[in-house]
């Protein structure tokens, strides 16, 4: 029992013991571990209440180094960056880090020159691509009265709107001879001052075009459009001294000295007509264009191309007779083959002649009297005076220059009533 006792002693103080270095143990390794980190400290952001990400803008490499390009989105803001915007330095408009204090009005960053006095919307006038935009202002100018247009569009703007700066623009009358009385004081050809022309300046003139010369006055709303040569002239040729109203429409008004000047035909000795346009027209004064046919007599052939006094002699140009004997005469007597006046032919010339040519003629003997152009006797003959050897009666005929009576007579032997006369062959042989 005392062996059984003194074990479980020492039993008991071995457990002790190995207990002590297990709690030893355990209080080294505590000594050993590292201590936790200590909880980091808070930096305020220099931009204020900005919700975006430091690496958005900044790099890596410095605190100043910033990213390019930085991929921040501006237009997040509420402000896209557009124009000179887009290249400007942040700084330029962000005076202070604390970016949310910045305004968005034009002239929060822009002096107004004009103080006030055009209002307070810079864009109705300026763009962000550059302060001064042409386009934008005549896109903004077309909402008054006055759209630009023409060179109007290309001026300063001082040139219409003068003042002292540009901060004092003043208004200017939406009527042109506001700009422009120099100009028409100025203008001879026509003097408007002179003539008492309208100052409404656009009755003329054409706002789009590039100057102010070469005005569109639309002549046809006085009555007399201007054509062919008139359009060419300058106002003075017709408006002497400057008179503008009252002025006759009528061609004689202008051209009396052509009418009286004009020889072939002598206008003026003949009586004609000073209604100019019924032979005239506007594109030139010679080279008249009258209508013979309204005469009665229409001009074809070798007639349109003889001048007026080749029939109209002695500048008589009424009561001459349409005939053709009339102008003709002279032909007819000096024809002899066959002579006309030995003959007694008919003066009604155009039985056989046309207006094409006087020779050849175009007699239809055939159809008319006797077959020479066809049957047996085409070609059979060289002139009139092969049948006709009565000079002064073309009635007059013979048959026996070619068929002689021995000849003749055997061909009319059983022929009842047949006798050896010209007059006699006709009655029976005239469609041979």
């Amino acid at each position: 029992m005392f062996e059984t006792k003194r074990i479980g002693i020492s039993w008991l103080a071995r457990a002790g013991v190995l207990l002590s270095a297990v709690a030893g143990l355990g209080l080294a390794a505590a000594a050993q571990k590292p201590a936790p980190p200590a909880a980091p400290t808070s930096v305020a952001n220099p931009h204020g209440d900005l919700k975006i990400a430091c690496e958005a803008c900044h790099t890596a490499e410095g605190w100043t180094a910033m990213r390019s390009p930085i991929a921040f989105d501006h237009a997040t803001s509420g402000f896209a960056l557009e124009g000179r915007h887009r290249t400007a330095a942040c700084a330029d408009c962000h005076q202070s880090l604390v970016f949310s204090r910045v305004a968005t009005s034009c002239a929060d960053c822009h002096r107004d020159v004009h103080v006030g006095r055009n209002g307070l919307r810079c864009q109705d006038c300026h763009v962000p691509v550059r302060w001064v935009e042409r386009s934008e202002a005549v896109r903004r100018h077309a909402s008054t009265s006055f759209p630009l247009r023409g060179v109007h569009a290309l001026i300063e703007c001082t040139r219409c709107h003068t003042g002292p700066d540009e901060a004092h623009l003043q208004r200017v009358a939406g009527e042109c001879v506001a700009c422009h009385a120099s100009d028409y004081a100025a203008t001879r050809n026509p003097d408007h001052a002179a003539a008492g022309y309208s100052t409404r300046c656009e009755d003329c003139h054409d706002g789009a075009r590039a100057a102010w010369t070469g005005a569109g006055f639309n002549h046809a709303t006085t009555g007399f459009p201007l054509t062919g040569a008139h359009g060419t002239l300058a106002c003075t040729a017709c408006h002497a001294g400057g008179t503008y109203s009252g002025l006759s429409s009528a061609c004689y008004a202008c051209h009396q000295a052509d009418y009286e000047a004009t020889t072939n035909p002598n206008h003026a000795a003949a009586g004609f007509s000073t209604t100019c346009t019924g032979c005239h027209n506007t594109t030139r004064w010679a080279g008249a264009t009258f209508d013979h046919a309204t005469t009665g007599f229409a001009l074809t052939g070798a007639h349109r191309t003889l001048t007026c006094t080749a029939c109209h002699s002695g500048g008589t140009y009424a009561g001459l007779s349409p005939d053709c004997y009339a102008c003709h005469r002279t032909d007819y007597e000096a024809t002899t083959n066959p002579s006309h006046t030995a003959a007694g032919f008919a003066t009604t010339c155009a039985s056989c002649h046309q207006t094409s040519a006087w020779q050849p003629a175009t007699f239809d003997h055939d159809g008319l009297y006797f077959r020479i152009d066809s049957g047996k006797h085409r070609g059979k003959w060289d002139s009139c005076a092969d049948c006709h050897t009565n000079p002064s009666s073309y009635a007059d005929f013979s048959c026996f220059q070619c068929h002689s009576q021995s000849s003749t007579d055997p061909k009319h032997v059983n022929v009842s009533g047949y006798r050896y006369e010209s007059t006699a062959c006709y009655s029976c042989h005239r469609r041979v």
